[in-house]
């Protein structure tokens, strides 16, 4: 069996995160195939730790939300809004 392209899984990616910005999902794409080419791996990232991957970015971005920015707010903003998966 072949392992899904980059469109396939992008359709994979929204149905577990619908609304997930496009900008997002492409550079994470890109990353993740780019790892599965690594020579020497025990093992390539599957789908399940690409869509880990997101959804630990969704959280660490929720969380970045939920605290008070200490520095400029705007630039605590721009850092949340780049893994923005709403």
């Amino acid at each position: 069996m072949t392992f899904p392209d980059a469109d396939t899984m992008g359709r994979i990616v929204d149905v577990h995160f619908p609304g997930i910005k496009k900008r997002l999902v492409e550079e994470a794409l890109r990353i993740f195939f780019e790892v599965r080419e690594v020579p020497g791996l025990k093992k390539k990232p599957s789908t399940s730790e690409l869509l880990d991957w997101l959804k630990r970015g969704h959280e660490r971005r929720a969380a970045a939300r939920a605290r008070p920015a200490k520095t400029d707010p705007a630039a605590a903003r721009r850092a949340a809004n780049a893994i923005d998966l709403e």
